[in-house]
């Protein structure tokens, strides 16, 4: 017996299906020609996938000790392979890219279904955040484009060799597009409670950074220069280099080594 999976799930007239949509970008693969894979680390994800399309097909999982992987697999989705593959979500990760010209509304569930699929919270010492992304670096051109427009990051956020890194301030910021209106987003269910809950959302901690960041600013051209550790301390009047490698890990989301292999 045929197992049933609601094949127009994207033709309807609303917003809340893009959810959906961002996070097959990050996790959904072909299965044969009519069917689909979607695969995540999050349990819950899959579970949201599989309510959202009515799917009668169990969830599979691989829970070995150092793996975390579940996915549900349908061979026949009819339609709905079609509309991905019409709109070329369905081909190679590397050669997805990130949709153009689309609404705030369509941009705000896309994003946040993309984020909780590929976005990952790096929760750092001094309670700041980074929000970082991995996956292809031409679909992350792109979210950040959309990102600049309606979240108003910072436009001087680069894809690097560790793919999309948000400074504290920017994450709140990304935070606050993807759940605004938040009430109609948890009616919904298309997000993860866990993920939300990991930003820190305090302001203060914004303008604390702000010192550190003029500091560290100056940073990369010391490290130009050929200086060390001890040697940008001593300039940068810190009493220890730990302090110094900790803000700019803060600022730069990686260390000395990381920034020298990939700037210089």
């Amino acid at each position: 017996m045929t197992k049933r999976i609601k094949e127009d799930y994207f033709k309807g007239s609303g917003f809340d299906q893009f959810y959906l949509l961002g996070a097959f970008y990050g996790g959904a693969i072909p299965f044969g020609k009519r069917g689909i894979i979607f695969r995540s680390s999050n349990q819950d994800l899959v579970e949201i996938v599989k309510r959202e399309l009515e799917s009668e097909h169990a969830i599979a999982s691989d829970n070995r000790e150092g793996k975390s992987s579940h996915w549900l697999r349908v061979g026949s989705t009819g339609s709905l392979r079609e509309y991905l593959d019409d709109h070329k979500v369905l081909v190679p990760k590397k050669e997805r890219s990130f949709p153009k010209g689309i609404s705030k509304k369509v941009a705000r569930n896309l994003v946040r279904g993309f984020s909780d699929t590929k976005g990952r919270i790096q929760v750092n010492d001094n309670g700041s955040n980074h929000l970082v992304f991995c996956f292809n670096p031409e679909f992350l051109l792109g979210l950040h484009q959309v990102l600049v427009r309606y979240a108003q990051v910072g436009e001087d956020n680069e894809v690097g060799s560790r793919g999309l890194v948000y400074s504290h301030a920017d994450a709140i910021k990304a935070h606050d597009f993807m759940y605004q209106r938040f009430s109609s987003v948890y009616d919904s269910g298309l997000y993860l409670s866990e993920k939300k809950e990991l930003f820190n959302l305090d302001h203060t901690v914004v303008e604390e950074l702000k010192g550190i960041e003029e500091k560290m600013a100056l940073v990369p051209e010391l490290l130009r220069q050929g200086k060390r550790g001890a040697e940008i301390a001593d300039e940068l009047s810190y009493s220890s280099r730990n302090t110094l490698y900790k803000n700019f890990s803060a600022v730069f989301g990686c260390g000395f080594r990381e920034w020298r292999a990939e700037n210089l």
